[in-house]
């Protein structure tokens, strides 16, 4: 029952490395392969340490997108279970286990995440209200959506969706998209209430790249609502 844990890094290495030793410290090594895809980060040493840490090392000369960069990962795994990560989260004991027990317990339960946000962050000068923060729930629970944050998926799953859309530029909205395309197959969703893990300040990678998060956010936004029509109108077809 392997999980391959796959984590985009552009330009955040002290949270790429802060992420990492967090793993190594709370995770058992022959339970689980590390997969980092970097998408074409300038910073120095970056290599270096991705090379020095990861089973499986990609390295992408351009950007190519959270999805793109999640499906590249994504398509090494070796595992049951693929656990996408951010870089700018930490994690804390039995934090995988948790997850695990959530998901292995019933076969149409297709994804499970954390409850790991803060309850509000600054992303680019905005204050939002963040869904799936820590102690969101007393137990574990279906959920209509989850965060990209962390979000562990049966292999099987991940393949039979397509993995992640790639019409999402750059990140927003493509976790929602995730979610209702495993939705869309007859499985659930569902939050571990135990799983330590902490997404300490979303939208980081943003802000460390001079990207505009609230662009991205509206106009992805905009795609999901296309897309989701299109598959509400096949449905109506459909019946």
């Amino acid at each position: 029952m392997k999980v391959s844990i796959v984590i985009l890094n552009w330009n955040t290495l002290d949270l790429l490395k802060r992420c990492v030793d967090s793993i190594e410290a709370h995770t058992d090594p022959i339970f689980y392969e590390l997969i980092i895809v970097d998408n074409g980060s300038e910073e120095e040493g970056t290599k270096a340490f991705i090379d020095k840490v990861a089973d499986i090392p990609i390295f992408n000369e351009t950007n190519k997108g959270f999805s793109g960069g999640n499906n590249q990962g994504a398509k090494e795994a070796k595992g049951d279970y693929i656990c996408f990560l951010n870089s700018d989260t930490y994690v804390g004991p039995r934090w995988l286990e948790d997850m695990l027990e959530v998901i292995y317990k019933y076969p149409k339960r297709g994804a499970v995440g954390p409850c790991g946000n803060p309850i509000r962050a600054e992303v680019d000068g905005v204050m939002y209200n963040f869904p799936q923060h820590k102690g969101m729930v007393a137990k574990d629970c279906y959920v209509p959506t989850l965060i990209g944050f962390c979000i562990l998926v049966k292999k099987h799953v991940f393949e039979e969706i397509g993995g992640w859309c790639e019409d999402f530029k750059v990140g927003n909205y493509e976790d929602r998209y995730l979610s209702e395309m495993i939705k869309s197959k007859g499985y659930e969703l569902w939050l571990s209430a135990k799983a330590d893990l902490t997404h300490e300040h979303p939208g980081r990678t943003f802000e460390k790249n001079q990207i505009d998060y609230n662009k991205h956010l509206i106009d992805n936004k905009r795609l999901f609502e296309e897309k989701m029509e299109e598959i509400n109108n096949g449905k109506e077809k459909e019946n």
